[in-house]
């Protein structure tokens, strides 16, 4: 982990344990000098991909908190479920959209619609 993701997951760990402490991304950016929204979200990535509950809440109270406890994390477990399982239905509808058009039109894209899986 980086030395920045540490440093936040450290005021995290003191700021922003469950929801009802939940701090929003702009105080975050202002609290730790972050001029780009994109680099906050890597951090918070790579804070999640060594195994912390960081969690987003979408309403109020809205922001970033580390879950206390699971019946704090479910909630954004699901929210991530549902968006994968919306992003694989969009993506087998435009899979479906490709095969079709290829075969309108006669290209060349089969080869390379064979490689995409679904």
């Amino acid at each position: 982990m980086t030395d920045q993701a540490q440093v936040i997951l450290d005021w995290l760990k003191q700021q922003a344990i469950g929801r009802d402490n939940a701090v929003t991304i702009d105080r975050l950016c202002v609290l730790f000098q972050i001029t780009e929204r994109r680099m906050l979200e890597k951090i918070t990535e790579e804070i999640r991909e060594a195994s912390h509950p960081l969690c987003s809440a979408t309403t109020a109270p809205m922001g970033l908190y580390l879950a206390r406890t699971t019946a704090e994390f479910l909630p954004y477990y699901r929210q991530i479920d549902n968006r994968i399982a919306k992003m694989s239905r969009r993506r087998k509808r435009m899979y479906d959209m490709l095969v079709r058009m290829s075969e309108e039109e006669g290209s060349p894209l089969e080869m390379e619609l064979s490689t995409i899986t679904t």
